[in-house]
């Protein structure tokens, strides 16, 4: 429900005078913000209690016209949360949480329909009702990127799609339309970056967008959009690229295939009791395999050893045996005409001899 619409005022530091002074260490004074709500003076302390996390439910990727639902959430079980729109009327919303276990408290803000006619960044607090003009730390910012129809750009990885920790990762998002601004977003977070597009060669726009050394939290789906700076809308997706992180070392067969012979790999973690094992069929060519959890299918294990399929040299074959075969069925076969021309020839010998008396 729509409980309260703020405009905000210039804020400046204010003195700490809340109770709730008690609650942190009297070395540190906060920083806080007034801001005008309904008459009253409203506080926002900065760095006290750990920040709210703001999402967007199912994506903060958004077609246009479409319908998105932000959540704020908490562990520290607030009684309200406050979404802040940010722009040039800064509209906020308040929500009562929801308390979905013993430790997490969370508010949805539904947000229809989302248009590109200007920028969607939001924040959200918490605060408790015993003390409602006392808001908390805020969540990082969160912006939804409303997609379009123009032509999408091409999601490149020129390390490959498979990496191990540590090592460096840059995505490259290009296009043969001019561009002029480029996002990266990773399927289920945040947009992680916007760079400004670049022509690396007539008639192509690019940006790269460096990720560092990879971990665990690396792999996964990205796409990335286009955009120029005078439309807040965002063309169509690239195509998705998968990131896969590998991790511990599983086993690997491997044997030489006979030429026009079928052939299966299988892949399996040996300290499992029973193996767990995958099958694959395989053409000719050099082999290594990963295993990954369900949970995390972007994670894989350390590579196997690799396995090269060879085709071992024919053999000359030898027709001498099966030409002896064939000469002797042929003989065995002119034997048994032979016999059979003169057992006719002999019968018909007696009836002559017969009729001759």
């Amino acid at each position: 429900a729509l409980l309260s619409l703020v405009r905000w005022e210039e804020g400046r530091n204010l003195d700490w005078g809340d109770p709730t002074h008690s609650q942190a260490s009297s070395s540190r004074r906060p920083q806080g913000l007034r801001r005008s709500r309904g008459g009253q003076d409203v506080l926002s302390l900065q760095g006290f209690y750990g920040k709210p996390t703001l999402s967007a439910l199912p994506s903060p990727v958004v077609t246009s016209g479409g319908n998105v639902t932000l959540q704020c959430g908490s562990w520290l079980r607030f009684d309200v949360f406050i979404l802040i729109q940010e722009g040039e009327q800064k509209l906020t919303w308040t929500q009562d949480s929801q308390q979905t276990s013993s430790v997490w408290s969370q508010a949805l803000f539904p947000v229809s329909p989302v248009t590109p006619s200007h920028r969607w960044m939001f924040r959200c607090y918490g605060c408790y009702r015993n003390s409602s003009q006392v808001w908390l730390v805020p969540s990082d910012p969160l912006e939804l990127l409303v997609s379009g129809v123009s032509r999408k750009p091409s999601l490149l990885s020129p390390q490959g799609h498979v990496l191990a920790p540590g090592q460096n990762l840059t995505l490259q998002c290009r296009s043969d339309v001019s561009y002029d601004r480029f996002t990266l977003y990773q399927e289920g977070r945040r947009v992680l970056a916007q760079h400004p597009g670049r022509q690396p060669q007539a008639g192509l726009s690019q940006a790269d967008f460096p990720l560092g050394p990879v971990s665990g939290s690396h792999g996964g789906q990205y796409r990335c959009y286009g955009g120029h700076s005078l439309s807040s809308e965002w063309s169509a997706p690239s195509d998705p690229l998968v990131i896969l992180i590998t991790g511990e070392e599983p086993s690997g067969p491997g044997p030489m295939v006979a030429s026009g012979e079928n052939v299966t790999l299988l892949c399996q973690e040996g300290a499992a009791n029973p193996p767990l094992q995958s099958p694959f069929s395989m053409s000719l060519g050099t082999y290594r395999c990963y295993g990954s959890l369900s949970t995390s299918p972007y994670l894989l294990s350390l590579p196997s050893d690799s396995l090269e399929l060879e085709v071992s040299a024919p053999h000359p074959q030898d027709y001498t045996v099966e030409n002896l075969v064939r000469m002797g069925l042929a003989g065995l076969i002119l034997v048994a005409l032979g016999i059979l021309l003169f057992e006719d020839w002999h019968s018909r010998r007696r009836h002559q001899d017969a009729a001759g008396r």
